[in-house]
């Protein structure tokens, strides 16, 4: 399932305009990148402004105050969720109807997450794979931040039963995170 397309546009239009924001504080840009020409940048460089920002939330406080008087409440509300953020190598564990279920290596716990705006399954292909993600709070639920590092190592077989087993648990106690 997908955010719907109001959200998605709010949250790609604010998040990269956070990213510009980071990347000039940063010196990650040049000081004559203006946004025009850092949106169609590789993501080699947005990855760099995200990882400062994952770094240091700090930036994120600095650019509501700079930009209070222009900002929405919903955009302040998004920004607000970038802060509240799961970072973690996860196992791509089941593709639902309104969500996919990621498995947090690190936390044990399972995690359904709404894609942006291209579903996981077109994304990531096969199931049981490990990746690595930001997860955010978002209004609608728990989102990513666009950014996904696969690797090509899957989980085996019998892990995957294993894991099964604790998802079946976790559902029946209502252990499912659908909001961070």
């Amino acid at each position: 399932m997908l955010l719907s397309p109001r959200s998605y546009e709010e949250f790609i239009k604010i998040h990269l305009h956070l990213l510009y924001y980071v990347g000039k504080k940063t010196s990650i840009l040049l000081p004559e990148t203006t946004f025009d020409t850092f949106y169609p940048t590789d993501l080699e460089i947005k990855l760099l402004c995200r990882n400062a920002l994952n770094s240091n939330s700090k930036y994120i406080d600095d650019y509501v105050f700079e930009f209070s008087n222009t900002l929405t409440v919903a955009q302040i509300v998004i920004l607000n969720g970038l802060k509240v953020k799961v970072s973690a190598d996860f196992v791509v564990f089941r593709y639902l109807a309104k969500s996919t279920v990621f498995y947090n290596i690190d936390d044990k716990k399972f995690y359904s997450v709404k894609a942006l705006g291209t579903p996981f399954h077109n994304m990531l292909g096969s199931i049981s794979k490990i990746i690595t993600m930001t997860l955010i709070r978002h209004k609608e639920g728990v989102i990513y931040d666009g950014f996904v590092a696969e690797s090509n190592i899957k989980i085996e077989k019998n892990l995957s039963d294993s894991l099964d087993v604790e998802y079946q648990s976790a559902k029946r106690a209502k252990q499912i995170i659908r909001n961070i």
